[in-house]
């Protein structure tokens, strides 16, 4: 692609970016998980960042440098935010692209990747909120893929690095690039990036044993048989059309080398098995940790069988590309794939109106001192005390109940917002009590 096609290209992904994150952009307010995850980070970019490799329960410190200047810049400024997220979103994509450059693909190919990315369940529930560490850690993947691609070992050793310090899950994909540069005789980067492995390794170690001995949030971890048993019926209950696209670019794969080799004389090393191997890391994340009902954690899988898709279609005739495509989008409604993305942004539209609503008024009355009936959430009563501050000086109570669970209170105690689809949600309730 030349600068002008890259240009346009990129402007188009940063509207269907901004059009796609527009409805959480009309929020004034975060929710409780976001103040959780992203606000009550603070601004201490380097304490936050270094604090990270003492952190016994994860290890993120790409993800704390990040947030930490997010908060710096648009401190409490929900709509900035999204704003930020929706270019993150258009340079994943963008990089996507520039990774199969399309020498023959046409507009039909490319509008069909645009649908599968962003008519997703999957793309929603990782962009849709503030607390994902997928956003960051699929950037960096696709760009160290990119830059793999066109032999600058160095910028990718340096994403690679960013990977690992932004979530556990790198631990499956740095070996892939290991033998990579091994293969491609780059023994000064594989030396580099495996001291750098090793260091990881190191903690992922310090991180198992604490998993194995405290009921925290890395006693996540899949360590049993059952519990590996279970990921993996999980994922083929609730990524199955995404399965089926590695499936379907798998036959792909093999139809090239085995039926057809001859005719476009393959590489020792294509990328076809590098994207092969990534597809089987990603799997592995997400076999690796017990992440049921959080579809955000296939998000890099997502990524790398769609890109797999689009390398093979790049070079397959353009019928069989045609009749993949058409298998592809039968399947995608046969899935219900549209109807659970909007499932999604409904979900997450009640989430932060309701929320909104709760905070919107715990804003306006400072003299109260509010506390939760039952926290639906462990992480709630933080995330409210972030809110409100200092609540020596109040003068009087409020007690905040979840609807769902307390139905005996009358209208006059809901807090309601609307959502973009115009329904009336009432996540809060709250008694005031002098």
């Amino acid at each position: 692609m030349d600068r002008k096609i890259k240009s346009i290209l990129y402007l188009f992904c940063i509207c269907i970016s901004f059009v796609f994150l527009y409805p959480q952009m009309r929020f004034l307010h975060p929710n409780f998980i976001d103040v959780v995850e992203t606000w009550s980070i603070g601004t201490s970019i380097w304490k936050n960042t270094f604090d990270e490799f003492s952190n016994q329960i994860r290890f993120w410190p790409a993800l704390k440098f990040e947030r930490s200047i997010l908060n710096v810049v648009f401190f409490e400024h929900p709509r900035l935010y999204f704003f930020y997220f929706s270019v993150l979103l258009a340079t994943t994509v963008y990089m996507m692209f520039c990774i199969v450059p399309g020498k023959k693909r046409n507009l039909i190919i490319s509008v069909f990747i645009f649908i599968v990315l962003y008519v997703s369940p999957v793309t929603v529930d990782t962009y849709w909120r503030l607390g994902a560490a997928e956003t960051l850690f699929t950037l960096f993947l696709v760009s160290s893929i990119y830059t793999l691609m066109t032999k600058k070992y160095g910028w990718t050793t340096v994403f690679l690095a960013g990977l690992m310090a932004t979530k556990e899950s790198a631990i499956f994909y740095i070996p892939i690039y290991l033998c990579i540069y091994l293969l491609q005789k780059r023994y000064t980067a594989s030396l580099f990036l495996g001291l750098l492995y090793g260091g990881f390794l190191m903690k992922m170690y310090e991180l198992v044993l604490y998993a194995i001995t405290h009921k925290d949030y890395t006693s996540k971890l899949t360590l049993t048989v059952e519990g590996i048993v279970g990921m993996v019926l999980h994922i083929i209950q609730f990524h199955s059309f995404y399965l089926m696209i590695a499936w379907i670019t798998l036959i792909l794969f093999l139809y090239r080398r085995l039926w057809v080799q001859e005719k476009i004389q393959l590489k020792v090393m294509d990328m076809g098995y590098i994207f092969l191997a990534l597809c089987l890391a990603s799997l592995g994340t997400l076999v690796s940790f017990h992440n049921t009902y959080q579809s955000y954690y296939a998000f890099p899988f997502i990524v790398t069988a769609i890109v797999w898709m689009m390398y093979e279609l790049e070079y397959a005739e353009k019928k069989i590309a045609y009749g993949v495509i058409l298998l592809t989008m039968g399947l995608f409604f046969i899935f219900r794939i549209p109807e659970d993305a909007l499932w999604k942004m409904e979900y997450w539209q009640n989430d932060y109106a309701g929320d909104n609503a709760l905070i919107d008024v715990m804003l306006k009355n400072r003299s109260v001192r509010y506390q939760f009936m039952q926290d639906y959430r462990p992480e709630y009563t933080p995330g409210l005390e972030y809110m409100i501050g200092n609540q020596d000086n109040a003068t009087s109570t409020g007690t905040i109940f979840l609807v769902a669970k307390e139905k005996r209170y009358s209208d006059t105690n809901l807090l309601c917002s609307t959502t973009l689809f115009q329904r009336r949600y009432c996540k809060w309730g709250v008694i005031y009590n002098e």
